[in-house]
């Protein structure tokens, strides 16, 4: 790669693609750790695999108590699904569905994708004026570019945002949640700030709960397929959605002792599989002392991404100049 800012000569970029069925970005901090390790760590293989055909076996004997499993296991999951909407509606937060858009149709098979840079310490300064996180202070900054640049959205915004709830239940290799929360309204800033601060704990803090960990029913793969193209055409015919947009800051390892063609990494830029929701999804990583807030966008929803990061750039300028010397951001 030619022409990276800061850095002489060219440049090399390792792109590693895992599909998200197999595990969630925490769950696949180690493996990228054992992938760019210099020493690669022991292997314990099982010295006496079991073989294809005593796997069928195996499977084909416990065939007959497959529907008594997912019977108890559907039961289960909807005691635990209730006294999760009775946590969730006690709570008062959670923002209602949202009218259909121009960013919240399924997204398509074509995908933009591009990033917007800042620097780490001026977001902290900032957000510490408002007595919030970094993390909260962005989550308002991409509601409010939302709201502004697409004129059917706004003022209010929602936004799916993951959370993981791997401390709590390590045993699945997808320990991820989604939260719904406002990061847009007409509350002044910084008191929507902190609004939103107080709604990411909360939210964090029921979706931790045992009800809210607790395993999905065991069923086939075609059954819940089945489950979400039936909840899809329901949410089309009733024109309504959960939220605008995603909102994901995926876990990163340390780069520190990273060493790829034997050259010391500049930083590691995680990408994340848009959700098939909706048209505008966002992952907030941190690389050092900067910020990357990468989109992904259906260019039939969203023709004019570049626009939209111009908005989201000067949006964060405006939050972060106040409280900071002037410094535009590349």
């Amino acid at each position: 790669i030619d022409g990276v800012e800061g850095q002489p000569g060219r440049c090399f970029a390792v792109v590693t693609k895992f599909h998200h069925s197999f595990g969630d970005p925490s769950f696949f901090a180690p493996v990228w750790d054992a992938l760019y390790a210099a020493d690669l760590p022991p292997v314990e293989a099982d010295p006496q695999p079991a073989s294809r055909l005593s796997v069928t076996l195996r499977e084909l004997l416990r065939l007959p108590l497959w529907p008594v499993m997912l019977v108890a296991d559907a039961k289960s999951s909807a005691r635990a699904q209730r006294h999760l909407g009775a946590a969730l509606a006690e709570s008062g937060h959670r923002p209602p569905p949202v009218e259909r858009c121009s960013i919240t149709a399924p997204m398509g098979l074509g995908v933009d994708a591009d990033a917007a840079f800042f620097p780490l310490d001026r977001l902290r300064t900032a957000a510490r004026a408002a007595g919030v996180s970094a993390n909260d202070l962005i989550l308002g900054a991409i509601g409010s570019a939302i709201a502004e640049h697409f004129d059917d959205v706004g003022p209010d915004v929602t936004a799916f945002i993951a959370v993981s709830t791997r401390e709590v239940n390590p045993e699945p290799r997808n320990s991820v949640a989604g939260g719904m929360v406002r990061v847009a309204d007409d509350t002044p800033w910084p008191d929507r700030v902190r609004r939103i601060h107080r709604d990411v704990r909360t939210e964090r803090t029921l979706l931790s709960a045992p009800e809210a960990t607790s395993s999905p029913p065991r069923a086939p793969g075609f059954a819940y397929a089945w489950f979400l193209q039936r909840n899809q055409r329901s949410r089309q015919a009733h024109g309504m959605v959960a939220a605008h947009t995603r909102i994901s800051s995926p876990g990163r390892p340390d780069i520190t002792d990273w060493r790829l063609c034997g050259a010391q990494p500049v930083s590691r830029f995680v990408v994340v599989a848009p959700g098939a929701s909706c048209g505008l999804c966002h992952a907030v990583t941190a690389l050092g002392d900067t910020v990357a807030i990468s989109a992904f966008v259906d260019p039939a929803q969203v023709p004019d991404l570049g626009g939209y990061l111009d908005t989201l750039r000067r949006v964060i300028e405006e939050l972060c100049t106040p409280h900071q010397e002037d410094r535009s951001f590349a």
